[in-house]
């Protein structure tokens, strides 16, 4: 006779609970997740938007306002937005605000002067969407779940001497009940104990071989199976728990303009002094500048310190919303702007100093940009891909090289211009850089 593991039914109930925990567990982290994620992009979205209604909100024109709501409505996580006057009136508005989710404010400023404040509200977490994306991830988990109840069932089942010993227990207790008679209870056990015969040892040997044979065996292949489950659930689960981001790497390259070799003509005291300043302006330029709120998201990779050739900065986007080809634009602005004050101090002291020029481009691209340098004049020259370039169209003018030689030249742009947002960062972040410690 085969018996079930024992509680077996409290402990299906556990699995029931640790399933409705994990799921839960689940839900509630993937919603935090999903409402951050939005609160970030309604801060970026936020800021972008606050600079590209400063002139039409100047103007007073609610036509080009409800075009660029209308532009900013379609992302997914933004389901309302509203502009508002100094006076708190609303002027514009594009979509319907819910009750919950997180509503993200700028100041809208147009030479020094406030125009007003623009509003973006996320849209509000869906439970069910939650199921929808990640329902292989749920099902497995389900599934993992039967298999653990399946294999304690099957493990848990008493054993032959077990269920002897839970035999040999009931029978005493009924005996001293009197339910049972002690002549029933001699009878069964003489007959256990009783000597067989040559054959009824052959009958009784042969089967407990097998017995033993069945109970043996079985063991490794439901490890095996186990082991297969596990391995399963890991190849399947893992793509769903994880997002795979395409990391975005910026490579700033900082050089001196050095047509006159004038490098080798200073002692190696001279130059080490030198380097050492500009690594320290360096690396603290990298840091202040990557505290801007503008550029989270955006983080450093690694910095080359600086010999005869230059400086090397390579930075990296954690997200998809890090604005690091923006980072590497004004990194190399911020570069110049150092470069050039150092050089003017350094010529009024009659001291050895270069200026700079840098270049910000893709990893891949780097030996194209020194090559680029070298028949340009241009202080900051940028090689990166389009989508890269409406990003900072949106912070800065480029413009494209005159009289382009190669394809990396007619797609490489000089920076031209700065929004008078951006300088004024670039400002702060210098003032920062020369006057603190």
């Amino acid at each position: 006779m085969t018996y079930f593991a024992p509680r077996q039914g409290l402990f299906a109930i556990v699995m029931f609970i640790s399933l409705s925990l994990q799921l839960l567990a689940f839900v509630v982290a993937q919603e935090y997740r999903i409402n951050q994620q939005n609160q970030d992009s309604v801060k970026h979205d936020t800021i972008l938007i606050a600079e590209e209604m400063s002139i039409p909100l100047n103007a007073n024109d609610r036509v080009s306002l409800s075009v660029i709501a209308e532009h900013f409505i379609k992302d997914d996580s933004i389901d309302f937005v509203g502009v508002y006057n100094n006076e708190n009136q609303l002027l514009v508005s594009v979509g319907k605000e819910s009750e919950s989710g997180f509503t993200a404010k700028e100041t809208i400023t147009h030479k020094d002067q406030m125009l007003g404040v623009v509003a973006l509200h996320t849209k509000s977490v869906n439970r069910a969407d939650i199921f929808r994306h990640h329902w292989i991830y749920l099902v497995m988990i389900a599934f993992l779940h039967v298999v653990v109840f399946l294999i304690y069932g099957y493990i848990a089942r008493p054993s032959g001497n077990m269920i002897a010993k839970i035999r040999d227990d009931l029978r005493r207790q009924l005996l001293a009940s009197d339910i049972l008679q002690e002549e029933t209870l001699a009878a069964d056990h003489h007959k256990m104990f009783e000597p067989a015969s040559d054959d009824a040892k052959q009958d009784t040997n042969k089967p407990k071989d097998v017995t033993d044979l069945d109970q043996k065996i079985p063991t490794k292949p439901a490890d095996d199976k186990t082991s297969q489950l596990s391995a399963l659930q890991s190849e399947k689960s893992l793509p769903q728990g994880e997002e795979h981001t395409k990391k975005e790497y910026v490579l700033v390259q900082i050089r001196f303009d050095d047509s006159n070799n004038l490098m080798t003509t200073v002692s190696h005291h001279t130059k080490s002094a030198y380097f050492a300043l500009c690594d320290q302006l360096l690396v603290k330029s990298v840091d202040e500048l990557l505290k801007l709120r503008v550029l989270s998201g955006v983080k450093l990779v690694g910095i080359d310190d600086y010999n005869e050739e230059g400086a090397k900065v390579v930075l990296q986007a954690e997200n998809r919303h890090a604005k690091v080809a923006t980072a590497g634009m004004m990194l190399a602005r911020l570069s110049v702007i150092l470069g050039q004050i150092v050089y003017d101090k350094h010529r009024e002291l009659k001291r050895f100093c270069l200026p700079v020029h840098a270049m910000v481009s893709d990893i891949e691209h780097q030996e194209d940009m020194i090559a680029i340098c070298k028949r340009h004049r241009e202080r900051v020259l940028i090689l990166l891909p389009d989508s890269s370039l409406n990003e900072l169209n949106t912070y800065a003018v480029l413009d494209k090289l005159l009289k382009p030689t190669s394809v990396a030249e007619r797609n490489c742009r000089w920076l031209k211009a700065v929004s008078e947002t951006t300088a004024e960062r670039l400002q702060q972040v210098c003032n920062l850089v020369l006057l603190t410690e």
